[in-house]
């Protein structure tokens, strides 16, 4: 089933982007992009896919676990046979299964899209020439926040249970992206503060 449901989403995100391609393009041709515009639309058109691709796994996830923790693994199966055919089945994850598991699988999707989000606005502000401004240090901060979230909800140094009830976290890559992300938000802070004392000063 895992197989069938990642395809499905390939489709659609190709599809997706495929639309948002022809929509930009075609709005292109009525403004004059410079190379770096350009690279950062394809840049946007990249994270929009991404974006794409992970509201369909969340939603598809929520639904998996629904099903599976209240017992309709049977209605399930049947929808997607519906859907894509017969030869597709769903196997319950059984005990390992819990709520406190869901609860993490959903904060780790909602933290990569929060962190995306971030990302997508901050793409836009440059495209439209606004590098110097307060909202793109927030946006940088606020993505440093949702990574350094994202060291304790993901798979890391440490582990407590055994077997199938264990939980693994503090992933050091996140963290250090993350203060990276601080660092920036700051430098963009403080060259704000120089270009309004600039602009104040002409």
């Amino acid at each position: 089933m895992t197989t069938i449901l990642f395809y499905v989403l390939i489709v659609l995100a190709l599809a997706g982007s495929s639309y948002y391609g022809w929509r930009s393009a075609k709005s292109a041709k009525n403004r004059q992009e410079t190379k770096e515009q350009k690279r950062l639309r394809n840049a946007l058109l990249c994270v929009n896919v991404l974006l794409f691709a992970g509201f369909l796994s969340l939603v598809i996830t929520i639904l998996n676990d629904a099903f599976i923790l209240t017992g309709h693994e049977g209605l399930l199966q049947q929808g997607l046979r519906m859907l894509l055919g017969s030869g597709v089945s769903v196997k319950s994850s059984g005990p390992s299964l819990t709520m406190f598991s869901v609860t993490i699988d959903f904060l780790r999707l909602a933290v990569n899209l929060g962190f995306l989000l971030c990302l997508r606005a901050f793409l836009i502000n440059l495209y439209r020439s606004d590098i110097f401004i307060a909202k793109n240090a927030k946006l940088v901060r606020w993505s440093g926040h949702l990574l350094v979230l994202g060291t304790f909800i993901n798979k890391g140094i440490f582990t407590f249970g055994t077997g199938s009830q264990s939980y693994s976290f503090f992933n050091i890559s996140y963290l250090l992206v993350g203060f990276v992300l601080y660092a920036v938000s700051m430098i963009l802070t403080k060259a704000n503060a120089i270009a309004e004392e600039n602009e104040y000063t002409i």
